[in-house]
Parts: C-alpha cells; structure tokens; sequence
C-alpha cells in the first residue's frame, strides 16, 4: 500500500517547476551535489543544483516535544515540515523577514519544507566577528528583530524562537538587513513564560563574539527591556522580572 501524501503548494508560487505535490516527492530521495546542513532526522540542502533558487529541509520523523506542544496548543498533529512552513508564514505576517515558503509535502514518516533561496553575503555572526565596529549599524535593527519576536502581535500571541543564534541572522538585500532563518522551532502563543525570552536572549549572549564587550550587551539588553515592558521605574521592573 501506498504511504498517504499530504501537503500544501503556497499559492502564487511554482516550487521547483512543480505543479503538483506529488511531483516534490523525488526531492524525498534526491542526493544532492551539497548539503548546507547535515544532521541525524535531517537534512538542508539547496536545489536544483544547476543553479539554486529554493532551499528544501528534509526530515524523518518528529520531536516529541513540539508534537506536546501542539497538542496542548489544540493544534492537529503536524510534521516538521508543515510546522516550519506554518512559522514562515505566521512571522513573515508579523512583519519579520524570513525566507518565502513555497511549500510542505508529508509521506508517512518523512517530511519537507521548500523555500524560496536568499541570497546573502554573510551571518550577522560573521560580520561582527570580522568587523566589530558594525555593531553601532546592526544593533538596532537586531533589536527590533528581537522584539517584533517577542511583543505579543494583534493575535494576542507572543514568539519565541528557541535556536536565536547569530548564525540564525542572515544579512541580505541592498540596503542590507536581516532575515530570520531556522525558524522550525519557533512557538507562537498566548502568555510565554518570560524565561523563554530570556533562553532567545542568552543564545543571543552566546554566539556573539568576544569583541563585542560588556558594555555594548548591557546597553542593549536596557534597550531591549524598554522596548518589552516599558520605560518603568528600575524597582517596578526588577520585582516583575525576579519574583
């Protein structure tokens, strides 16, 4: 018997000169020249390989705590490639900037995601390694990455991206800014725990090099507090942060 085939075509869209969802199911077998990312359930590559203009995920199977997740979200159990097609479009209608996806196939196990390519130069990781002094330019508009994450949207609901690494920053497009990318585990509900933010704000922490020095990541977490809860009173905010 056949594996059932689910899916979805974004519309307006022609992934990979495909026309139908049974058309993605060779990019479930395809060996490509490349891989961008290689991991265990996993794989990341561009395609076609003659000159790449999407991005396909392929998984097998799924993490037992995003399907939690859903379930207790009252959501239908979903794949991972469903997931991070869904996440695509819920951010990029929070008006952040992440890749366009074009669509999801599921066949029993096995799942992926395409998307459209962006072209980039670099990782915001990269830039401030080799060129600290950048910081002045792309603070701010990490910061309002951060936020437009963060700040609960018209939905009531509020982001939390799980993996925001550096790495996770790509800079692209003239003028340059920044696009979101690996957005997979990313959650989108009502009333996130603040710990959440602070796990995106540590990761943060963590892949920023070592140049960019104490004083620069404290004046922008006061930046990014102001932005989060308001330009309160220092008091009022330590009790809401630390009780």
């Amino acid at each position: 018997m056949a594996e059932p085939l689910i899916g979805h075509l974004a519309e307006g869209t022609s992934a990979p000169g495909c026309a139908e969802l049974g058309q993605l199911v060779d990019l479930l077998q395809v060996v490509p020249s490349s891989y961008l990312r290689e991991l265990p359930g996993r794989q990341t590559f561009p395609w076609p390989d003659n000159g790449a203009h999407w991005v396909v995920k392929r998984f097998v199977g799924d993490d037992r705590g995003d399907r939690w997740f859903d379930r207790r979200s009252g959501l239908p159990r979903r794949s991972p490639g469903q997931r991070e097609f869904e996440n695509l479009e819920a951010l990029r209608d929070r008006g952040l900037n992440v890749p366009e996806p074009l669509a999801w196939l599921q066949m029993g196990q096995e799942s992926l995601l395409v998307m459209a390519h962006v072209p980039h130069g670099c990782t915001l990781r990269d830039r401030l390694t080799d060129s600290p002094g950048d910081w002045r330019v792309w603070r701010g508009p990490l910061l309002q990455l951060a936020l437009g994450l963060h700040l609960e949207g018209p939905d009531s609901k509020a982001g939390y991206h799980r993996d925001l690494y550096l790495q996770h920053l790509l800079i692209t497009g003239q003028p340059e800014r920044l696009c979101l990318i690996d957005v997979g585990r990313v959650r989108l509900k009502e009333g996130v725990r603040q710990r959440w933010f602070a796990k995106d704000l540590s990761a943060l922490a963590h892949s920023a090099p070592d140049s960019l020095g104490d004083l620069a990541r404290l004046a922008w977490l006061g930046r990014y507090l102001n932005g989060l809860l308001g330009p309160e009173p220092r008091a009022e905010r330590r009790k809401r942060l630390f009780s």
